[in-house]
């Protein structure tokens, strides 16, 4: 019984100290709302905007020079690594500035106009004919002229193989020609004058004297030249080499015509009594060596013989060595 009103106590002690305690805490709790109470007044006036501070439009905006100094030293860094380039931007701007000014002077000034025309390597061209030829209008720069043009318009004319136009300053043009040389004449649907690579460059007006000397060729058709060119030309040197052989014997007849026929057989008729002189076909040393049988049979005739020869054959492929030779009645 002693033990339980001795905890009994114990407990109402602890009550009773629970108890003094509490006011405390109470008068603790009821402190703050009074301080809270005591500075209501003061918000509800900044709320109201009693005390707040007045502060400028240009104020509010950001601080330019802390901006500008937190970029300077990235911009320094990047104008550094892009100066080579902008240099070098700036020197080929220069540079094409220069040359396009330097380019309209030299275009446009008549210090440079076209005064002078040099013809070198004409023989069959006059240079009155060059000159109308490239028609430059007097005063014409010498640079704005197409000197490709010009050589263009020159070798359009039946006797200038190639042309070559050159400026010489300040005022002067040199042109360049080299012409045709005329080896034969072809005759086809009509005259015209080959050179000695069998190029067909113009018909041959023999009232000019154009092709006079000239061993002229025949047989070949004009439609061969049109359809088959390289057969037609390497004809043409053909027969041109025959008469080169023909021409180096000593005391042969003048030659006049080579004929290809049908069976692609050459014959040469001399120019001043038409003898006939069939070789045949071969190489150059064959025919070469027929022409030597045929020197040995023409000196055998005496002139009333030579004056009736008609036909010399020496194209037996059988018995080289044997000439055949027919008179006129």
């Amino acid at each position: 019984m002693k033990f339980v009103r001795f905890a009994a106590k114990r407990r109402r002690r602890g009550r009773n100290t629970s108890q003094r305690e509490k006011p405390a805490r109470a008068k603790k709790q009821t402190a703050r709302p009074a301080n809270r109470s005591s500075k209501k007044p003061a918000a509800r006036r900044a709320k109201k905007g009693g005390n707040r501070r007045q502060v400028r439009l240009w104020q509010r905006l950001p601080d330019v020079k802390a901006w500008f100094n937190k970029l300077a030293p990235a911009v320094t860094t990047g104008t550094k690594r892009m100066a080579p380039t902008m240099v070098t931007a700036i020197l080929v701007g220069a540079i094409a500035v220069g040359g396009y000014v330097g380019y309209r002077w030299l275009t446009t000034s008549a210090h440079f106009a076209a005064k002078h025309i040099v013809v070198d390597g004409n023989d069959r061209v006059a240079v009155a004919e060059v000159e109308r030829t490239l028609a430059i209008p007097t005063g014409t720069n010498i640079f704005s002229i197409d000197l490709g043009l010009l050589e263009l318009k020159l070798e359009s004319k039946s006797w200038i193989k190639s042309a070559s136009v050159t400026r010489q300053l300040p005022n002067t043009l040199k042109v360049m020609l080299v012409e045709h040389k005329a080896a034969a004449v072809v005759q086809m649907d009509g005259l015209y004058l080959a050179d000695a690579e069998g190029n067909l460059f113009k018909r041959a007006v023999i009232a000019r004297g154009e092709g006079a000397g000239l061993p002229v060729v025949t047989g070949i058709p004009r439609g061969l030249y049109v359809r088959l060119p390289k057969l037609a030309r390497a004809d043409i040197r053909r027969a041109m080499e025959i008469a080169r052989t023909y021409k180096s014997g000593a005391k042969r007849p003048r030659l006049g015509e080579i004929h290809l026929n049908s069976r692609r057989s050459f014959t040469l008729f001399t120019y001043d009594s038409g003898l006939e002189i069939r070789v045949g076909r071969g190489e150059t040393t064959t025919i070469a060596s027929r022409l030597r049988f045929f020197d040995h049979a023409w000196k055998t005739l005496d002139s009333s013989e030579r004056a009736r020869a008609q036909t010399i054959y020496v194209d037996n492929t059988t018995r080289p060595d044997r000439v055949t030779v027919g008179f006129r009645n």
